[in-house]
């Protein structure tokens, strides 16, 4: 068995932001004896996308951080890959991590796009011919909040934009001037916000549709 918990009052299902440090327990439960290495703890950020090349679309992944914490490791003694062995029954190792002071987009889930935020535990045990292996693992899932910056501003948040034709790759005359006003000025994570949008046409030929997107920026 493997359970990963955080103290009370700082929940792994809470959010957290750069910079903050939450303590926690993982607790293993053997039923046997097994020779093993280290108890390591990964505090992982990633992103996946898909990218298409020539019809083919396959996903694609980086890592924004990954820091380790090693939670208990075998006392080599002069051996290269040292290993202990742990009794069956209950072994608990506390931890304290903290999350890098980088201000990373929140947590996004969708079938083209993810941002995801996760703390593994992981139990390495020595592999017959060298080296570790898995031996258990847990994992629990990050909810991250990125430090919003709010300038002082007595005004609503106002952006214009002027669209223009186009053909064959080059830009025409102009078609709409689209006006976006956000009613609310403060602008936080989980919040509502009432956007009025407003499409002035400039032009007398025909179109069919105006795309607005709402970006979120972090820095």
């Amino acid at each position: 068995m493997f359970k990963l918990t955080t103290s009370a009052g700082n929940s792994v299902e809470q959010p957290v932001r750069p910079g903050d440090r939450f303590s926690g327990v993982l607790v293993v439960q053997l039923n046997r004896p097994i020779s093993a290495t280290q108890v390591v703890l990964d505090l992982t950020a990633s992103e996946r996308w898909a990218t298409t090349l020539k019809g083919t679309t396959r996903p694609e992944r980086t890592q924004f951080f990954a820091p380790s914490l090693v939670l208990w490791k075998a006392a080599r003694n002069g051996a290269a890959n040292a290993s202990t062995v742990l009794s069956d029954g209950l072994h608990v190792f506390n931890f304290s991590c903290q999350i890098p002071n980088l201000n990373y987009p929140q947590n996004v889930q969708s079938p083209e796009f993810d941002i995801t935020y996760l703390l593994e535990a992981r139990l390495m045990a020595p592999k017959d011919y060298g080296g570790e292996q898995v031996a258990g693992k847990v994992a629990k899932d990050l909810f991250f909040t990125p430090l919003v910056v709010l300038l002082p501003s007595p005004e609503p948040h106002v952006s214009a934009e002027t669209l223009f034709f186009e053909k064959k790759g080059k830009r025409g005359k102009a078609a709409v001037e689209v006006r976006a006003v956000a009613s609310s000025r403060q602008l936080l994570p989980g919040g509502k916000v009432k956007i009025d949008v407003t499409i002035k046409e400039l032009s007398s030929s025909s179109w069919t549709r105006v795309i607005v997107r709402l970006f979120e920026r972090t820095r």
